[in-house]
């Protein structure tokens, strides 16, 4: 059993419940991280589509009011202005006296700080300019249709714009660009001009706007650290581009600003944001995910560590005990307080343990008293011998002077005598048997006695134990009758052995026969 114990030279049972707690933490522990990414990069780019609808409105909004309500709101002011009005209603000799407070009517909106307005300017209905003014000053110096610079793109897209205005509606604004001017991009925007004296159009009234305040408004867009919107014409020319165009593209989004009575498409707005900034925002997210991971995975050490102390320590001291009990020391018990299925096996344990001292005790007690018996049983055999071998000798010097008396003096014998001295030898011979007899049962309790088995049959032997029995039987005036079936089978028996057991039984029952 020692053998057996020290064969296994594995894993113990703490390091197999540590391996197995530690295997299934890490298991668990991989699992949360890898959903845990997944779920955050699934919901980092909901997120982003969301973030870029909300910005993409926003810019709108933007664009709206910073834009198109202020536009609309100058152009129908300026389409109101008695001022205005009474200037388009003059006689010659009037113009130049209320020209110049239509010109401080225009000053008033492109003579603002941070404004949008780069220049404001009407064209009378054959095509002339009439009143211009860029920023704080007035231009005297007045082109037409027929007379501007071909090479000059802003007065290119002026006439394109006015020539739709006079075939235009009353009162609706339509917008022309945008272009690149001046090292910056703008686009222009009017509305046509009613004559106050008859039904007609006078001319129209054009703004050329300046869309750095949006291009600026654009910039603050940032997601993750990066710029992510850019602006578009919407035939793909580039008036800003956001970092991400640059590389490759994970999520882009994009929205038409459009402006106007016709609601013109102006220019298109596009979010996007690069790969490898998404990326590296998720490679934050997994490190900050693999430090919880590993923090979360030493609380798991710690205890898988304690449970498996928990569950091995009972086992450990078991083992031990087991050990114990295999050399021999049979007063090994487990000292572990356990509960559960543990407890249970520690009591059985320590129950068996107790129950095996007490049948080996018994056991050398039996011992013990078995040598004692053995000892008492091998006196018993010498003093039966003993006696046996005192008696022995009288009984054949009787013998012996029986024999002497019944061949000297045969003739001096009576038949009576003779039958007398044959009863007495047949005693002598019976008690000589039974000398044996007590000799042999000594023998049988020690196991040293052979039976000597031979075929007797019944009818002899109860004969002969008649003819024994027979002084007795006729000293009591008693007679013994004897009949057997026909056909007795013989019986394996040691001879003496039967006759002494029946011999006994014809004895007893003589005995108490009055």
């Amino acid at each position: 059993m020692k053998n057996i114990l020290n064969k296994h030279t594995g894993l113990t049972i703490f390091q197999q419940f540590l391996v197995l707690f530690l295997g299934m933490g890490f298991l668990i522990i991989t699992v949360m991280a890898g959903g845990y990414f997944f779920y955050e990069q699934n919901f980092k780019k909901e997120e982003l589509k969301s973030q870029f609808a909300n910005s993409l409105k926003e810019a709108g909004d933007y664009f709206n009011t910073r834009y198109a309500l202020q536009i609309s709101n100058d152009l129908h002011f300026i389409e109101r202005s008695d001022s205005f009005r009474t200037y388009l209603s003059s006689q010659k000799d009037e113009i130049l006296i209320n020209k110049p407070s239509v010109e401080r009517l225009f000053l008033y909106f492109t003579d603002r700080p941070h404004g949008i307005y780069l220049s404001a300017r009407f064209i009378d209905a054959r095509g002339v300019e009439d009143i211009v003014t860029e920023g704080a000053r007035r231009i005297k110096k007045y082109v037409s249709q027929d007379s501007f610079p071909s090479d000059n793109k802003l007065f290119s897209n002026i006439y394109v714009l006015f020539k739709r205005l006079m075939s235009a509606k009353q009162g609706d604004i339509l917008v022309e660009g945008p272009f690149e001017y001046g090292g910056k991009y703008t686009f222009l925007v009017g509305m046509a001009k009613s004559d106050p004296e008859v039904e007609g159009t006078a001319g129209a009234v054009i703004f050329h706007c300046d869309i750095t305040a949006f291009l600026d408004y654009l910039k603050s867009k940032v997601v993750y650290k990066e710029h992510v919107a850019g602006l578009f014409t919407l035939n793909g020319g580039q008036i800003c581009a956001a970092p991400a165009e640059n590389s490759a593209v994970f999520y882009t989004a994009s929205d038409i600003v459009r402006l106007g009575s016709d609601n013109k498409g102006l220019f298109k707005v596009v979010l996007s944001l690069s790969s490898a900034v998404f990326f590296a925002e998720l490679l934050g997210i997994i490190k900050e995910t693999f430090i919880s991971m590993f923090l979360l995975f030493i609380i798991v050490v710690l205890l898988a560590f304690f449970i498996s102390r928990r569950f091995s320590k009972p086992l450990d001291a078991l083992i031990a005990s087991v050990r114990r009990i295999a050399t021999g020391d049979l007063t090994a018990r487990v000292n572990v307080v356990a509960k559960g299925e543990l407890g249970s096996l520690v009591d059985s344990f320590n129950n068996m343990a107790g129950d095996l001292q007490k049948i080996t005790v018994s056991r050398d007690e039996l011992t013990r008293a078995k040598d004692t018996a053995e000892q008492a049983l091998a006196i018993k055999d010498e003093f039966t011998s003993m006696v046996s071998h005192e008696l022995r000798t009288p009984l054949a010097a009787i013998k012996s002077s029986i024999d002497i008396l019944d061949t000297e003096i045969p003739g001096q014998l009576t038949a009576d005598q003779k039958v007398f001295i044959k009863r007495v030898k047949s005693n002598i011979d019976r008690l000589a048997r039974l000398i044996n007899d007590v000799l042999d049962f000594s023998k049988l309790e020690s196991g040293a006695m052979v039976l000597n088995l031979s075929p007797l049959r019944p009818e002899a032997i109860v004969q002969e134990i008649v003819e024994i029995q027979g002084a007795v039987v006729k000293a009591k005036g008693l007679t013994i009758g004897t009949s057997f079936a026909e056909n007795l089978s013989t019986v394996m028996a040691d001879k003496d052995r039967l006759i002494q057991v029946l011999n006994n039984l014809v004895s007893n029952a003589l005995k108490f026969t009055q």
